[in-house]
């Protein structure tokens, strides 16, 4: 009867548009969860490396003391223990721009591709606070003004501006949780999507008034989307290539993509790890840069006491402009771009430290492992922090 259920309700969705086109269909039978591998088989598009590549700088002098120091809070374990229980692929620790530790396993070295799921929303936010200085946008704008045919849908979309957008706090619906027929959940709907354009115009609904955080895979790709049209798709496929170019990225990365090549912005970022590292570095430049500018890196790092923290994975969260932020008692928070199965950028501004961890979706671990793991080490490896602590 379930089978009999499936393939019913196959044939119905089968016949209701490009939303439910039998390629989306099909992938999400024959998938179903996702897995770091997806990137090998999806479209995508391709981000030339670095016409001048900056290779980081490596000061390996005080490899022996940061292992010790990272192994003190492993519970008992090594650290390549710790790596094979968490399918950790790469662990790398930079320091003053320089990278001052790095550890790779199961195959895996610096030159590996990884697809890093959700810290490809952080990575579109460097785009938008770009577009944001270019004066392309506007965070105060409704999304409607660049995406009019949201409100002929449903006029309450005025009301939700760009800022909502980046923030999660829009008040759209999204159902995390993915089960039994699968084909017409939010998780699937955009992760699978064979026209993601049209599958977030069109199955995006509204559920609260803007204000509340609920993270959100359509927030992103209408943004995206936005950008989109503000700049044209020519321009924001350029600006996305100039932001690695411009970063001196060592290797190309690329961006998983639907069927008509409109990116995957909410997950499908793949780039390589000590690239990733570089992504990190943007958030310690106190000046800001073309890449990340002072008003923008302050508009993530700016959440306040008195704004409701995020509960995640057993900790107290913030979140801005695409960001994750980790609280701290003096309110120098630390910043994280956080991706599914333990992807994670981890910045600490106050001491100075950028971690990046990728790794498998075997035995993943949860996102709140390496935070956890990350804001105790950062004092402790800090350039401030006495060699007779920190070694």
């Amino acid at each position: 009867m379930r089978v009999l259920f499936a393939i019913a309700a196959v044939s119905m969705l089968a016949g209701c548009g490009s939303v439910y086109s039998l390629e989306y269909i099909a992938r999400v039978v024959s998938h179903q969860d996702a897995g770091t591998e997806d990137f090998r088989w999806k479209n995508s598009v391709s981000i030339p490396a670095s016409t001048a590549p900056h290779p980081l700088a490596l000061d390996t002098s005080h490899d022996e003391q940061i292992l010790r120091a990272i192994e003190a809070h492993l519970d008992g374990s090594t650290l390549t223990q710790f790596m094979t229980e968490t399918s950790t692929q790469s662990l790398v620790v930079m320091r003053g721009g320089e990278i001052v530790f790095e550890r790779y396993a199961h195959g895996f070295d610096h030159t590996s591709p990884q697809a890093v799921f959700s810290v490809s929303k952080s990575v579109l936010s460097l785009l938008v606070g770009r577009a944001v200085e270019m004066g392309a946008i506007s965070l105060d704008a409704p999304i409607t003004r660049y995406v009019p045919e949201l409100a002929e849908r449903d006029p309450r979309f005025d009301r939700i501006t760009l800022a909502h957008l980046i923030d999660m706090r829009s008040g759209l619906r999204f159902q995390e949780e993915v089960s039994f027929p699968f084909i017409n959940r939010d998780k699937p709907l955009v992760y699978y999507a064979s026209d993601l354009r049209e599958t977030v115009l069109t199955q995006a609904r509204i559920e609260t008034e803007p204000g509340p955080f609920l993270y959100n895979d359509y927030n992103p790709n209408l943004m995206a989307l936005a950008l989109e049209r503000a700049l044209g798709p020519a321009r924001l496929a350029a600006m996305r290539n100039e932001l690695w170019q411009e970063l001196g990225a060592e290797n190309a990365a690329s961006w998983s993509s639907d069927s008509r090549g409109f990116p995957y912005w909410e997950s499908g970022f793949v780039a390589t790890p000590r690239d990733l590292a570089k992504v990190g570095q943007l958030m310690l430049d106190d000046g800001g840069s073309t890449l990340l500018s002072a008003s923008w890196r302050d508009r993530i790092l700016s959440y306040t006491p008195d704004e409701a923290p995020v509960r995640y994975d057993g900790g107290q969260w913030g979140y801005r402009g695409g960001w994750w932020l980790i609280l701290r008692a003096d309110n120098r928070h630390d910043v994280a771009a956080v991706g599914r199965f333990g992807q994670l950028i981890y910045v600490s501004p106050s001491y100075g430290i950028v971690f990046v961890r990728t790794g498998a979706d075997a035995h993943p671990p949860g996102d709140g492992t390496f935070a956890r793991l990350f804001y105790a080490l950062a004092p402790a490896l800090s350039a401030q922090t006495p060699p007779s602590v920190s070694e």
